[in-house]
């Protein structure tokens, strides 16, 4: 069975100042594909995680013909597993337990996780169909791996696609990997979905303007400057998980929050008022 691992186009960015999120794109995305050639039929796809030129993650695509009660059906399964020996994954108590994320989804220690999940992804019969297709659109699967005794969580977004009895070839799935991230910052979790690369969009010379709100500098090291602050009632400062570091009941007109305590990464400053709400995302790096 045709095995394509098409040209890969990485890209990794860590920044002193950011030096959150480690952001690998596939440029075309690499997949493979697998068949009823044969009775029974296996493809590996790989990822290295954490470019040390060993794979980390492997993905195994197979395709078996299984006995229904009064006929033969073509089944297709999906499995993950590490390689290195230093990756999990998060999983879900179901026979399709690979669990998937959607963009915005929070990635860490909360989930339940394994280092191997096998999930069906559906039989070809349509009546006896088991159907298991975590991958059927694009989706974020969530990993962990050790580096050091230190334990970082990142995102792999993938998908599955399968054709039955598509003559002259007939049934066939295939699996897609597109991009991956992780957290460079030890026992932080992050959004699935979230890049360096969208996460500094805003430069450090921006001001973010909301109906006269002006936020900045975003990303900020030291002190975040909220002018015009004295509209709303009140803010609130949280952390990715949704812990509150900073909240203020009695704004001014110019608000002023000392960060370099905080911790490096990603935030979000939510304003409330009787009527209105809004929230933006805040950089902060030390």
């Amino acid at each position: 069975m045709k095995k394509l691992f098409l040209l890969l186009i990485s890209m990794y960015v860590l920044s002193s100042i950011y030096g959150q999120i480690v952001y690998h794109n596939y440029d075309p995305d690499i997949f493979i594909e697998v068949g009823d050639i044969n009775n029974f039929n296996t493809e590996h796809l790989y990822c290295d995680i954490n470019n040390d030129s060993i794979n980390d993650i492997g993905f195994t695509l197979n395709f078996w013909v299984s006995q229904g009660p009064s006929i033969l059906h073509d089944a297709f399964s999906c499995s993950v597993n590490q390689i290195s020996g230093q990756c999990q994954f998060a999983y879900i108590n179901t026979m399709c337990s690979i669990e998937v994320f959607i963009s915005g989804d929070t990635i860490w220690n909360n989930l339940l996780w394994d280092n191997w999940i096998w999930s069906y992804v559906m039989y070809a019969d349509p009546a006896n169909a088991m159907v298991c297709n975590p991958f059927s659109q694009f989706r974020y699967m969530a990993f962990s791996f050790n580096n050091n005794g230190n334990i970082h969580y990142g995102w792999l977004k993938l998908r599955t696609s399968y054709l039955f009895d598509n003559a002259p070839y007939g049934s066939y799935a295939m699996l897609y990997i597109s991009e991956f991230a992780f957290n460079s910052d030890p026992n932080c979790g992050l959004i699935a979905g979230d890049t360096i690369k969208s996460l500094t969009t805003v430069s450090v010379d921006n001001i973010y303007s909301e109906e006269k709100v002006k936020i900045y500098p975003n990303p900020v090291t030291d002190i975040l400057v909220i002018k015009n602050a004295d509209k709303y009632l009140n803010l609130t400062l949280t952390d990715i998980f949704g812990k509150i570091v900073y909240k203020n009941d009695n704004l001014t007109k110019v608000e002023k929050i000392a960060c370099d305590n905080f911790n490096r990464g990603l935030y979000f400053i939510t304003f409330k008022n009787s009527n209105e709400v809004f929230t933006q995302k805040v950089i902060i790096g030390n």
